[in-house]
């Protein structure tokens, strides 16, 4: 299914492939556990080609949620994340918010979520390994990776586990 609406445009289906398929032998360069204030919230594994993470290239972001997580917090955070890096404007930011909430949906303990950002600037949206959006738009790719890869990550020991460079 293909839905345009307020400038976006993206797909959703159900290949049955799943998100390795891909990349280009997929192998783990990392991965951490995210825990806020006690509490597990999910554990985050990144997978690159021949586990070899490039921030150009094509990779992808993988959480096994350890608890439930309600699609409204789930958009609100990564918006707030996305905020915070200080680089996007009001519109890029409100468009990206719209495209959140159109495609994000509520995730149960034992769910997974997998953002594949790819090397031409798409990135593209898993659960449970059924892809569910694909979005042409490399701002908002590299905005919504860098919530967990960029310089000014919101969760800089989480980076460098995900990255392998930990401390």
């Amino acid at each position: 299914m293909v839905v345009m609406g307020t400038g976006l445009l993206f797909s959703s289906g159900a290949t049955g492939e799943g998100w390795r398929a891909w990349l280009d032998n997929p192998r783990p360069v990392g991965s951490g556990v995210l825990r806020v204030f006690f509490t597990n919230i999910y554990e985050a594994s990144l997978f690159a080609p021949s586990g070899i993470y490039q921030p150009q290239g094509d990779f992808a972001l993988h959480l096994n949620y350890l608890i439930n997580a309600a699609k409204k917090d789930i958009v609100r955070i990564s918006v707030e994340k996305i905020e915070k890096q200080g680089k996007y404007d009001s519109y890029q930011i409100k468009k990206w918010s719209v495209y959140l909430n159109t495609v994000f949906r509520d995730l149960k303990k034992g769910d997974s979520a997998t953002a594949l950002r790819l090397a031409d600037g798409r990135i593209i949206f898993f659960i449970n390994d059924v892809e569910i959006s694909s979005f042409d738009d490399s701002d908002f790719a590299e905005a919504f990776m860098n919530i967990w890869l960029g310089n000014k990550a919101s969760y800089p020991r989480l980076r460098d586990r995900l990255t392998g460079h930990s401390r």
